[in-house]
């Protein structure tokens, strides 16, 4: 069985791939919690335990970078942990999942908050 610390949320949001500070691929998120993401992309030649960046994306233009983990992948998607983050990043993220991306009263930035 499987156990999560946070619930799941159905969400439609367009991701991008960093590796070395350079995007390598984009995705479509299909369902977010507070402890990492499940997205529509090609599995490619991602390998479990592989460490990125994941560039969130709103309609707006709003951006929230985070540190990621590759922990699963099937022939529909990819799934992530989030890696550490800062107190910014978790509020960030908290409005994103509890508010949503395109919703929240200002842009998600902290200049567009990049922590590796």
């Amino acid at each position: 069985m499987e156990h999560r610390c946070s619930p799941r949320r159905n969400a439609e949001y367009h991701l991008m791939f960093y590796q070395h500070g350079q995007v390598v691929q984009s995705g479509c998120v299909k369902n977010i919690s507070m402890g990492g993401l499940f997205i529509q992309v090609s599995a490619g030649n991602w390998r479990r335990h592989e460490a990125f960046d994941v560039e969130l994306v709103s309609s707006r233009g709003a951006k929230l970078r985070l540190s990621a983990e590759l922990v699963h992948k099937h022939s529909h998607g990819v799934g992530i942990v989030f890696d550490s983050m800062d107190i910014v990043q978790r509020q960030m993220l908290r409005d994103l999942f509890y508010i949503g991306i395109d919703q929240a009263e200002a842009p998600i930035s902290k200049a567009d908050v990049s922590v590796a």
